[in-house]
């Protein structure tokens, strides 16, 4: 085998092989402003289910949800602070000889798979703000999928808290006038959070630097796919 150094070079200076920035990313949340079958408004037709003490009484409701820009809610995008994308495994085992007075005769055992393995979590850190997201929303919301769960609903049903979420990785420049800005998209299908991550609020030390507080939260889904919005012709 010889290396081809004359055809790699220019490979390594495409832009289907040049190396991104993982920081660029923004995620979407689907169908969560809109009006009578949105997220925001099925929690607050639920909020006296998931909080029969004392409901989520003017932040669900709030004109603050009303006042971000339409181009914002319309996309229904969030600036999280990290992702964590689940990755893939299958469970594998080996089958060969039968083991005889702890010897195989010297053969080696072949490999088998016994099965995918589930699908574990995806995992989103949203930034700490003064309205805040994780306490207003993600927290009833994963109140209400623990109550209502995740049967098969129409989508517009009030008991559906299931939606649609992308991880969306950005490029460092335009490549084309559609989806221009997009390198990558992982959409997660009917998803919803089943988890909120607590938190510790404190003073620092004297001179400290006071950090950002980020709450993970956790999301089931049934299936995900993968494309490439920006190499799409």
């Amino acid at each position: 085998m010889t290396l081809d150094i004359p055809n790699f070079l220019p490979l390594i200076n495409s832009r289907e092989y040049s190396i991104p920035i993982e920081a660029n990313f923004a995620v979407t949340i689907e169908n969560l402003f809109e009006p009578n079958s949105g997220i925001l408004d099925k929690l607050g037709n639920v909020e006296e289910i998931i909080s029969p003490s004392k409901p989520f009484v003017g932040v669900l409701n709030s004109d603050f949800w009303n006042d971000l820009p339409n181009s914002l809610t319309k996309a229904g995008i969030f600036f999280a602070n990290s992702v964590t994308v689940p990755g893939e495994s299958s469970s594998t085992a080996r089958v060969g000889m039968a083991q005889v007075n702890n010897l195989f005769g010297g053969l080696l055992s072949a490999p088998i798979l016994k099965g995918r393995a589930d699908a574990a979590n995806l995992d989103i850190s949203f930034i700490e703000t003064n309205m805040s997201f994780v306490d207003s929303v993600m927290r009833p919301w994963s109140i209400a999928t623990s109550q209502f769960g995740l049967f098969a609903r129409e989508p517009t049903s009030w008991q559906n808290f299931k939606t649609n979420v992308s991880i969306n990785y950005l490029n460092k420049r335009a490549y084309s006038d559609e989806d221009y800005s997009i390198r990558k998209r992982i959409t997660f299908f009917d998803a919803a959070p089943v988890s909120v991550e607590g938190y510790t609020s404190k003073y620092g030390a004297t001179g400290a630097n006071v950090q950002t507080r980020t709450s993970k939260t956790s999301w089931v889904y049934s299936t995900y796919a993968i494309e490439y919005p920006a190499f799409v012709e």
